[in-house]
């Protein structure tokens, strides 16, 4: 998380190096101001979806705080939703740059308005699902079941956000194998038979 940071001090230097080289003067505070908030709007959209298996692990054996990880996932989602809104209408593009921090090989993230309209899209419809699974998993399964829902469900939307926003070959085959993973542990979570087996 600090170096997500780190990274938005360097998008705020860099705007002001290419504005200085090319003397124009288009880049002016506010920009930088609104592309750092955009920026941590995202990292904070990623570390929702990440704290949600924490959560639903924390609250699986209590009643009080059942909502909890439902509520983080929706706060992820409807960041996601404002940031991916943001950078359709060209007013920002992310970048994140992760290759220093997760691995020795180019991990980088970018938004783009091609991205930003999948990333739109993508919690546009998952914010209705999730609305809908509160209900049904609450009477289709029980608490075990639940929780490994709960907490493998939102790994595997922000698998799929990183295939949206991947920019280098290694996050994209780095998201797309996670989503794979995800995708497969949800449907171990129903159940082992062997025709449900076959047709994984």
């Amino acid at each position: 998380l600090a170096y997500a940071f780190l990274d938005c001090q360097l998008v705020a230097e860099t705007a002001h190096r290419i504005a200085a080289r090319f003397s124009v003067n288009t880049i002016t505070r506010k920009d930088v101001e609104q592309r750092i908030v955009t920026q941590l709007a995202f990292i904070s959209c990623l570390v929702a979806f990440c704290s949600v298996p924490l959560a639903a692990l924390l609250t699986a054996r209590t009643k009080r705080l059942d909502f909890a990880p439902v509520l983080l996932l929706f706060g992820g989602l409807f960041l996601g939703l404002s940031v991916g809104l943001g950078a359709f209408r060209g007013e920002t593009v992310v970048l994140l740059d992760l290759s220093r921090s997760i691995t020795p090989f180019a991990f980088t993230l970018a938004l783009d308005r091609l991205g930003a309209f999948f990333l739109l899209l993508l919690c546009g419809v998952a914010i209705p699902v999730t609305l809908f699974s509160t209900s049904y998993l609450s009477r289709h399964y029980d608490r075990a079941r639940r929780a490994w829902i709960w907490g493998l469900l939102p790994l595997f939307i922000l698998s799929m956000v990183l295939v949206v926003v991947a920019s280098t070959a290694f996050a994209f085959l780095s998201a797309w194998e996670l989503m794979t993973l995800f995708s497969a542990a949800l449907i171990f979570v129903e159940g082992a038979s062997e025709e449900r087996l076959h047709n994984l």
